[in-house]
């Protein structure tokens, strides 16, 4: 098993059916071309996640690590051992939009230590997820998921 891999293991009881993790943050895809921002605000919304990954990789998370949780789960012994990945639609006016705003403002004094946007860039990025014209893809979130054999 990879030294930074931690597994939590969940109860059956939980009401689960066994064990479950979901930690990763894959690379972002690009927008879709159909989209009505200048790509300029597209842009910044990329590099503010490329700033997330970076932060969370200076903290020690591996951005990646979701693509490796089925073979670690396999390594730890367990079995019927399945994944899936979700990507949201943040569109511009929407929960998935305002949480993506919430992160960048908790987020906004590290982005702009590392030099990858500037407070009126960020402010930028901020107003776009309000406008419903607004379309972001957000990273893939895997979840993986297991049972220790019987």
């Amino acid at each position: 098993m990879r030294p930074r891999a931690k597994l939590r293991w969940q109860s059956p009881a939980a009401g689960l059916g066994g064990t479950r993790y979901s930690p990763c943050m894959t690379k972002p895809a690009q927008p879709p071309s159909t989209s009505g921002w200048a790509p300029l605000t597209i842009t910044l919304a990329i590099q503010a996640l490329e700033a997330f990954r970076g932060i969370f990789e200076a903290a020690g998370a591996d951005p990646e690590y979701g693509r490796c949780l089925p073979l670690d789960f396999r390594a730890a012994g367990l079995v019927d051992v399945g994944t899936e990945g979700r990507v949201h639609m943040a569109l511009g006016g929407t929960p998935v939009a305002a949480w993506w705003q919430l992160t960048l403002v908790k987020m906004c004094e590290p982005v702009a230590a590392m030099g990858s946007l500037s407070e009126a860039e960020v402010a930028d990025v901020l107003a776009a997820c309000d406008d419903p014209d607004f379309c972001m893809v957000s990273p893939t979130l895997v979840t993986a998921w297991g049972r220790r054999p019987e």
